[in-house]
């Protein structure tokens, strides 16, 4: 489940969309997969988040799937 994510900079919320397998290493990627096409594990939340409508990376977690 993806998380929500409020950006510090416009203040917009949105659900995470960069995932990160937590087994093969796989990073970064935006997908709305949820398990890993390389060894089938469910995705997590990447730690880099970016804001879908102004692009910042000054993003924080407000609420945990």
């Amino acid at each position: 489940m993806r998380g929500t994510y409020r950006c510090d900079d416009c203040n917009a919320h949105f659900k995470a969309t960069r995932r990160q397998c937590g087994v093969c290493g796989t990073c970064g990627l935006e997908t709305d997969r949820n398990r890993c096409p390389s060894c089938d594990t469910s995705y997590d939340d990447s730690t880099t988040q970016r804001c879908q409508r102004c692009g910042s990376s000054d993003v924080k977690l407000i609420e945990r799937a």
